[in-house]
């Protein structure tokens, strides 16, 4: 019996170009309201709503409630490496490593590699 993971549903996520531009957005470890992620990743707030749901659903992003404001983040470390894996092979290899940026940030407030 050969058993797969499967990987459909989360490379169905990140297929689409919207929500590939907000995970990219989140590379560096930051928090961000969903405005600024829809203007970043050039959408309407609607839409980035609805994309913003699916990454939640799929476990690719997090949300953090202040008050009456939510934040969205990565939802680990693992998201920005497999985003960095899959821009390597790309004609256009990702120039930066966020990955280590992300897990320091959501790790250690005084980290070398951002000081």
């Amino acid at each position: 019996m050969r058993i797969e993971a499967n990987i459909a549903p989360v490379a169905a996520l990140i297929a689409e170009p919207s929500r590939a531009a907000i995970i990219s957005v989140l590379l560096d470890g930051r928090a961000l309201p969903a405005g600024e992620l829809a203007n970043l990743a050039g959408v309407s707030p609607t839409a980035a709503s609805a994309h913003l749901t699916k990454l939640i659903d799929g476990g690719l992003l997090a949300v953090e409630v202040e008050g009456r404001h939510r934040y969205y983040r990565l939802a680990n470390a693992g998201v920005a490496h497999v985003m960095e894996d899959l821009a390597l092979l790309t004609k256009e290899p990702a120039i930066f490593s966020h990955a280590a940026a992300f897990s320091c940030r959501s790790s250690a407030p005084s980290c070398p590699q951002l000081l």
